[in-house]
């Protein structure tokens, strides 16, 4: 091979001139006049700013570009976004996007990026009430997506977590259903994501119906899955405790292995309120789970013992003790167990559980206090008085032990014991007003009314409490015949009394006839008190009982100014006008208020307002009141019903109604067999001429022979009427017996003269 010596040439000159000419022609062609002249107008800052990246330089010459595309804009602003530039991002579309001209799909991306940028924004702000702003825009943003549709999962996945974690929870869930239905990978889990935002919005019925459809498609066949707590959980809180109890009902059908899962619906019934259904599935672990037997024995008894199971509890608990060997454990349990039968009511056993437990550790206070309050429970008092003086053998200032004891021989009505104990208590505390107070309601109930009214006394002194002063009114009442009347009196002086405290003072003294400082007693009372009404018609009544009439009219009047005039004041002023003989007043007041006293006046004024108007000649009046007297309402003495009758018929026969007087002299004779009322009978019958009502009352008058036999004007009528039917021989017979009870009878003379000269 032959080597050419000769020197290479590095570079070819019409080449690299041809190179060096292109060049020059494509930068000329190429460079960016236009932005050149916009450069000259730039600050250095801006333009270092501006060529810090391709990025930022694109999005300067789209920023000062016509003309670009909303597509463009979109997509350089997600761009932007996706590089961490949300403000560059947010700026170009807000200067350069025409939203007139975006379609469906290109607002769908704007208002994407948008929300993308707020949420940006957020995070990046530290200022509080930039934050707040930021957090408002990102939820209305988020509202105003709510409606998109054809949107991916990650967009729906984005859009349900912002959702949650800016506290639209209802929106969240609303998200999540569409990503459920839409990727039915994870579906599940998507409507589980559903049920913990509607929990959070605490609408508990729509996350059962989630947390139900995520279990749906889990497996079918199993009862119990991942989202079964949360269901029912759910179920609970929205009070759909029938579905609750159902489940609970299928899942003891086909209880699983796992005692982990039986041990979270056991927690759910008690949720759910169900303590049996939690007792049943304690029990049911108990004898499933040897290594926490214990453990799951004391918990049924406890729920047992909720649903007032108390014979499952305490088997529960006898199982529990068997199992520990542990003697404080046994002690713990013996205690529930006694619990349990003092809540059964049966604490006779318990009883029997506790004593023996005291033999064996007798300076034990609280056992021993347990053991009293069974024992009075078990009405024991036996025992109750025992043990409680054993307690106080080593307490013996303990006011509760002594309370006890006052409590023990109150109950067995020991009274004289109970006030003993009561008094050693007042003397630990002497300042305290209780034990004082329970004094006072021993001694009554002992019957010493004395001491305890002195007592409750001492105690209104120092308490000044109503309360107090109540109680001490109402012992005085009851021992007005000892030292309450004397305390009744004085608090009188101080005190507005209660109306039935001072109408005992009052009728007291009049019972035992101090008349006097009874009438004292209460003028005195109403004049340095509030007057009263009812005590001052008391005093007026009092008045007219004592036929002080003056002084009743003068309290009467006094009641009017006070209160009124009513029909009860000028009805007793209309009856002691008439007993002080004022007539003429009273018929007035009659005029005035009749009809308004139609109904409320009694039997005596009723009597009186007929007398006025017979008195002045209101005589169909008079005849209504004198009927009502008459009926059995005003039942009185004979004397008073016969004279009734008798101004009953005379009225009638004023008012031209002598038939209706003669049936009354009859039914007056019926009822009273009053002889004035069948002779007056006879008389009106006989100037009548009426023979029926003459035979009537004649036949009435032979069934009271021994009323007649001696009346000298029933012969003397019964021979006028023989005289005028011609039965002359009777007639004169009828004459000669009144002349036999009357002698000098001058009619009897002038009827015999009369027939013996026929």
């Amino acid at each position: 091979m032959q080597i050419s010596n000769t020197p290479k040439k590095l570079f070819n000159l019409p080449v690299l001139v041809l190179i060096t000419i292109s060049l020059l022609f494509l930068l000329f062609v190429l460079f960016p006049w236009k932005t050149l002249t916009y450069l000259n107008f730039q600050n250095t800052t801006l333009l270092k700013e501006q060529f810090s990246s391709r990025l930022k330089t694109k999005y300067y010459l789209m920023l000062n570009s016509e003309n670009i595309s909303n597509s463009d804009i979109i997509t350089l602003s997600q761009t932007l976004r996706d590089e961490g530039l949300w403000k560059y991002s947010s700026m170009l579309l807000k200067k350069k996007i025409n939203i007139n001209k975006l379609n469906k799909q290109q607002h769908q991306q704007y208002m994407m990026i948008l929300l993308d940028n707020y949420v940006d924004a957020y995070h990046a702000s530290v200022n509080k009430k930039e934050r707040i702003f930021l957090k408002n825009k990102v939820r209305s943003q988020l509202i105003n997506i709510e409606d998109f549709t054809h949107l991916s999962n990650q967009e729906l996945q984005t859009l349900a977590e912002l959702s949650s974690d800016f506290g639209l929870y209802p929106l969240a869930s609303k998200f999540y259903y569409q990503l459920a239905n839409k990727n039915t990978t994870y579906r599940s889990q998507w409507f589980a994501e559903a049920g913990k935002n509607f929990n959070q919005s605490e609408d508990y019925k729509s996350a059962a119906e989630a947390f139900k459809l995520a279990g749906n498609f889990v497996n079918t066949e199993i009862i119990y899955n991942e989202f079964t707590n949360d269901w029912l959980t759910a179920l609970v809180k929205s009070n759909q405790l029938d579905q609750v109890a159902l489940f609970i009902d299928n899942f003891k059908q086909q209880l699983p292995k796992s005692h982990k899962a039986i041990e979270t619906i056991a927690n759910i019934a008690i949720q759910a309120g169900f303590p049996e259904q939690a007792s049943y599935f304690f029990a049911y672990l108990a004898k499933n789970d040897p290594l926490w037997q214990q453990r799951w024995y004391e918990k049924a008894a406890y729920w047992a013992s909720n649903a007032e199971n108390y014979e499952d509890a305490a088997t529960y608990l006898i199982n529990a003790e068997k199992i520990t060997t542990s003697d404080n454990e046994k002690w713990y349990i013996k205690q529930r167990l006694i619990d349990i039968y003092v809540k059964a009511k049966m604490p006779e056993k318990a009883l029997a559980l506790i004593l023996p437990l005291i033999e064996n550790n007798p300076k034990n206070l609280k056992l021993l206090d347990q053991a009293i309050d069974i024992s009075l429970k078990n009405k024991n008092l036996a025992t109750a008085r025992k043990l409680n003086k054993l307690y106080l053998s080593q307490n013996p200032d303990s006011i509760n032990a002594l309370n006890r004891q006052v409590n023990i021989e109150a109950f067995d009505k020991n009274y004289k014991q109970a006030i003993n104990y009561i008094k050693r208590v007042v003397r630990i505390t002497p300042n305290k007003l209780e034990p004082r107070e329970q004094w006072a309601n021993l001694a009554e109930q002992e019957g010493n009314k004395d001491t305890a009214t002195d007592l409750w006394q001492w105690i209104y002194k120092y308490s000044n409490n109503d309360k107090h002063l109540k109680k001490l009114i109402s012992t005085a009442q009851a021992n007005i015949n000892g030292n309450g009347l004397a305390v009744l009196q004085k608090i009188a002086r101080e005190e507005s009394l209660p109306k039935q405290a001072a109408y005992d003072v009052f009728f007291h003294l009049i019972r035992k006839n101090k008349k006097t400082l009874g009438e004292k007693f209460l003028t005195s009372y109403l004049s340095h008190h509030k007057p009263d009404r009812s005590l001052l018609k008391i005093l007026a009544k009092w008045y007219s009982g004592e036929r002080r009439y003056t002084l009743s009219l003068k309290t009467w009047n006094k009641i009017e100014q006070k209160y009124g005039t009513t029909r009860t004041t000028s009805l007793n002023k209309f009856e002691l006008f008439w007993l002080l003989n004022k007539k003429r007043k009273a018929y007035r007041l009659w005029l005035k208020n009749k009809t308004s006293w139609n109904k409320k006046a009694n039997r005596r004024q009723l009597s009186i307002m007929a007398e006025i108007a017979w008195r002045y000649k209101h005589y169909r009046q008079s005849l209504s009141y004198y009927k009502r007297l008459i009926n059995n309402k005003y039942k009185r003495p004979l004397r008073e019903r016969i004279f009734q009758y008798m101004r009953i018929a005379l009225l009638q026969k004023k008012l031209g109604k002598p038939k209706s007087a003669l049936a009354t002299f009859r039914k007056g004779f019926i009822n009273t067999s009053s002889l004035t009322l069948l002779i007056n009978g006879l008389q009106l019958s006989f100037d009548r001429h009426d023979e029926y009502y003459f035979k009537s009352f004649t036949k009435l008058a032979k069934k009271h022979k021994n009323k007649v036999k001696l009346s000298s004007r029933y012969w003397l009528l019964q021979a006028a009427h023989a005289q005028r039917n011609k039965s002359y021989k009777t007639a004169l017979r009828h004459y000669k017996r009144v002349l036999s009870l009357k002698p000098k009878s001058r009619e009897a003379r002038l009827g015999i003269r009369a027939i013996r000269k026929l």
